[in-house]
């Protein structure tokens, strides 16, 4: 473990705003506040809230706060030790390397780095082979001819997998990888009578996949000569989730937050032409069907999403499933469909930017957008069932009502049928599909009291609240109780910081306490009724002590202890009472 010192080195030169905005959308909300949807939890409304002048982090919704390490470490599922060396890396202050080797971390902890590693190392293999070896030649034309640049080349890190099968991994056993760490990266795989060992990937352009860091952590293959599936994907491993990943989100981010929107597409290359086009708000899943926690991830950055699959039936039925994850997620949803079946690449190369940019801002709804796809069955009255059916269980997802509303008027102006008919059809579906129920946000049900909070606010700003407070203290003790050991740290610290306080709950309800605003006006008057309770509790605590000796000193009839006993608890009941009536006449 590294000394305190060298962690508040690490934490004090790091901006945990900066940080956090890597991972979700941080809006202002003051001089020194930002809030944000959870990183850690499903919620509708922002609740997580960073302070940039304590360098603190804490979720109203779920409870989870902290600083800049173990907001890294828990959104990157690693150790304390790793979140703290990656902070330091980044901050450039050197680690003394005697404090915490490679032997001290866990055998899993050092796997996960060592596959880190062997991905990055395949990442420049296959940049080489396609940009400086005879075998990517082949690569290289394809790419021409499909009009990728260079600059979106060298930006996306595109190699290419030779077609020998076992270039890779003679690179990386001459690196001193062991077979075990090669096999479970995925990129590497054994087989047949003698067990050889061989590539995954053949003869294939490379796609490598970045996670939310821009760590590369896993591969997507286009087949080149027409032999195999066009797509391969890496399986999943301890460092790649494919539920945890969309394609283009790293180098795409920051324009998605300034545009406040995200273009979902469904292929690499379409990404590619995007990017090469200008269009840089715009993401894929890997070779897979949509998933809720890429739907999840979207939703840290922008509020609205813009499908533009593919225009065939299966784009719109991969659009349909797409949606319904999306609106669980609270998103906005627009769909977007391109002429002739087109793909984005196929349109971008055909027509101009600013074609594509009057499409996507008047995208329609999808709700608009599924009943121009489906204009051929609504001509009968079973086709429209089966149409209206689809939209009402879309519709059933949201928690709005106001917004559910909005798209049944929608969806009668579209149909031109009355608003009222549409919704009595809506109802009906809903008690006939009596099962169905909008997601509830599991929210974090805090069990400490607001006036104990603002007591807390109090004694942190009030040094007349901290000195009555410590002087009631040295007559009782403190409550071993999570508000008892925020009181303890801040009457022990002149400006408290969670940062350094031992990981408990009275550490999460002093960042609670400090990213939060009291409720009440008079802190002192509240201060001074909360200390007197916590006297009469202890007083409560005494009493019922001594009642149980004085029922063990009447069993044994031992009465000058009886009598000792009797006294002592009509002096705490007499003391209980004057304090009761202090209170009753605060109150007044």
């Amino acid at each position: 473990m590294y000394p305190r010192h060298i962690i508040e080195q690490v934490l004090n030169a790091t901006d945990i705003v900066k940080l956090v905005s890597t991972y979700c959308e941080l809006k202002p909300t003051g001089s020194d506040r930002y809030v944000s949807l959870c990183p850690f939890h499903t919620e509708k409304t922002p609740s997580f809230t960073v302070s940039k002048s304590r360098q603190i982090y804490y979720c109203f919704g779920c409870g989870k706060g902290g600083d800049a390490i173990s907001f890294l470490k828990d959104i990157q599922n690693i150790s304390f030790m790793d979140a703290l060396e990656i902070l330091a890396d980044e901050a450039g202050i050197h680690l003394p390397k005697t404090s915490y080797s490679s032997k001290e971390r866990s055998p899993e902890q050092n796997d996960k780095k060592t596959l880190f590693q062997i991905v990055e190392l395949s990442v420049e293999f296959y940049r080489n082979q396609l940009t400086k070896s005879l075998n990517g030649k082949i690569a290289q034309e394809y790419l021409r001819k499909r009009n990728i640049s260079p600059e979106i080349q060298e930006e996306f890190r595109l190699g290419f997998a030779p077609a020998d099968g076992y270039s890779l991994y003679r690179f990386l056993k001459s690196k001193g990888f062991s077979e075990r760490l090669l096999l479970r990266s995925g990129l590497i795989r054994s087989g047949g009578e003698e067990g050889r060992y061989y590539d995954f990937f053949r003869n294939r352009i490379l796609f490598p996949i970045r996670n939310i860091e821009g760590k590369v952590i896993s591969f997507g293959g286009r087949e080149i000569t027409g032999e195999g599936p066009k797509y391969i994907n890496l399986p999943e491993t301890e460092i790649y989730q494919k539920n945890k990943v969309l394609y283009g989100l790293w180098e795409g981010k920051e324009t998605i937050r300034s545009y406040e929107n995200v273009i979902l597409v469904e292929g690499y290359i379409d990404v590619l032409r995007c990017f090469q086009s200008g269009i840089r708000n715009v993401v894929a899943t890997c070779g897979t069907a949509l998933t809720a926690g890429q739907a999840n991830l979207m939703k840290r950055f922008a509020p609205k999403v813009i499908i533009v699959y593919d225009g065939d039936e299966a784009g719109l039925s991969a659009s349909i499933r797409a949606t319904s994850i999306l609106l669980q997620a609270g998103l906005t949803v627009s769909a977007v469909t391109l002429p002739d079946g087109k793909d984005p690449d196929d349109f971008l190369q055909s027509n101009p930017v600013s074609e594509w940019e009057k499409r996507i801002s008047s995208a329609s709804t999808f709700f608009t957008f599924y009943l121009q796809q489906k204009q051929n069955l609504l001509s009968t009255p079973q086709g429209k069932i089966t149409v209206l059916s689809e939209l009402f269980r879309l519709i059933s997802i949201m928690e709005e009502n106001s917004i559910k509303e909005e798209f049944l008027k929608e969806i009668a102006s579209a149909l031109r049928i009355s608003f009222w008919a549409v919704k009595s059809d809506y109802e009906q579906y809903l008690k006939n599909n009596y099962s169905l129920r909008s997601q509830t946000n599991n929210s974090h049900t805090e069990s400490v009291p607001i006036d104990d909070i603002d007591f807390l606010h109090g004694l942190i700003n009030d040094e007349q609240i901290k000195k009555r407070t410590k002087q009631l203290f040295q007559e009782i003790p403190m409550p071993a109780t999570p508000l008892g050991v925020a009181m303890k740290y801040i009457l022990e610290n002149k400006d408290p910081d969670p940062r350094f306080m031992e990981e408990c709950e009275g550490k999460k309800l002093l960042q609670k306490v400090l990213l939060s605003e009291p409720v009440n006006n008079d802190l002192k008057t509240l201060a001074m009724e909360r200390l007197n309770r916590f006297h009469i509790e202890y007083i409560n605590q005494q009493i019922g002590f001594i009642q149980q000796q004085i029922q063990e000193a009447e069993k044994r009839q031992q009465k000058e202890r009886l009598m000792e006993l009797l006294s002592n608890q009509k002096e705490l009941i007499t003391k209980r009472s004057q304090l009761s009536g202090v209170q009753i006449k605060n109150k007044r």
